[in-house]
């Protein structure tokens, strides 16, 4: 079916800086894949998310996640799951004004953040940065056994849609020497999911990374 007339946003430096090299060659080809498809690979500029936008929107994350668990936090802090504890933990040392000061964070980044994703259909961007096994300690263990993991997602990928409550849709497209998947994601403004599941299914049409199995 094509992807003729689609503009697809790509920021290089966004999309490669601090990325597992075989991460940025298997986008570059799948970039390759939706232009064979007919769509244009046009350049954005996605605004700065660093270190202090991360750490509000774990703020705003954490403070409305402990006030949505009131009824059962700290009540019965001893059934929940060892990261979730702490997690409330967290949220419940948030302040009021802390609060508020991330969440103006996020309306100023907001604005320039949909502002890029409103002008093309969808912006290709890393699902996440450094491919990485998942152990029992990462699944079932506390906020300190999460935390080296923390440095392998490249929050930078996947937090500014959730910030600004925008859609995405990720997708495979490659392997690395040990076969855990590469993946790269499609974000779009509001309201454009159908479009980009669209674009997303064109891509998988044209490709098999989909349709492998790891062994079990």
């Amino acid at each position: 079916r094509g992807l003729k007339g689609a503009q697809i946003g790509f920021d290089r430096d966004y999309a490669t800086k601090g990325v597992d090299p075989g991460l940025v060659a298997s986008i570059g080809i799948a970039l390759g894949v939706l232009e064979e498809l007919g769509a244009e690979i046009v350049d954005v500029n996605i605004p700065e998310f660093g270190e202090t936008h991360v750490n509000s929107w774990f703020e705003i994350c954490a403070y409305e996640a402990c006030r949505a668990h009131a009824a059962n936090y700290p009540a019965r802090a001893d059934d929940y799951g060892p990261y979730f504890r702490d997690f409330l933990g967290f949220g419940s040392e948030v302040s009021d004004e802390a609060y508020s000061q991330a969440s103006q964070l996020r309306a100023e980044f907001n604005a320039q953040f949909i502002a890029v994703l409103s002008a093309v259909d969808a912006v290709a961007c890393p699902g996440g940065g450094v491919p990485f096994p998942v152990s029992a300690e990462i699944q079932y263990g506390d906020m300190a056994n999460f935390d080296p993991t923390m440095q392998n997602i490249q929050m930078q990928h996947t937090v500014p849609a959730d910030f600004a409550g925008t859609p995405t849709i990720s997708l495979p497209c490659g392997t690395n020497e040990d076969g855990i998947p590469y993946t790269f994601q499609f974000l779009g403004a509001h309201l454009t999911e159908s479009r980009l599941c669209q674009i997303a299914h064109a891509y998988e049409e044209a490709t098999e990374w989909h349709a492998r199995c790891p062994p079990v």
